[in-house]
């Protein structure tokens, strides 16, 4: 587990205006880095995983609560992304979650627009990430 801080003043409508948490799970880690430095530089804390078993420890633990954004790759070690969905909702029904996918059309990639899930394709600018996160945020508080 890697942990990017950023006590910045951007919150994006965090609690107690500290930096938006969000959970990273990519099984590439220069992936993971790169989405973390992106995020850090806009103001979020990242947490990154590159599995489904460690996004879930984390999710239980000490931290889970905190947690307020998941973006997850398509395929990991131990589930697709749809496995990785599934035992997120399972736990936190409410968190939001952005799947990073390199494929633009499969059947699981179907399987996640179906359930309203935002899909962002590689490559990505990070502030084309950042802005979506924003999109994302501001819909789940109207």
């Amino acid at each position: 587990m890697e942990l990017y801080r950023n006590s910045g003043p951007f919150s994006l409508g965090s609690k107690d205006d500290r930096a938006m948490r969000v959970l990273v799970v990519d099984d590439e880690r220069n992936q993971r880095e790169t989405i973390c430095r992106g995020l850090f530089l806009y103001g979020y804390e990242c947490i990154s995983v590159n599995d489904l078993e460690d996004a879930m420890q984390v999710l239980r633990g000490p931290d889970g609560e905190s947690i307020e954004m998941l973006i997850t790759d398509m395929t990991i070690p131990g589930a697709n992304g749809c496995g990785l969905i599934d035992n997120i909702m399972g736990l936190r029904r409410n968190l939001p979650i952005l799947v990073i996918a390199g494929l633009n059309r499969t059947a699981e990639i179907d399987r996640v627009r179906r359930r309203g899930i935002p899909i962002l394709q590689k490559p990505f600018d990070p502030e084309h990430l950042h802005l979506l996160m924003q999109r994302m945020v501001s819909e789940r508080t109207l």
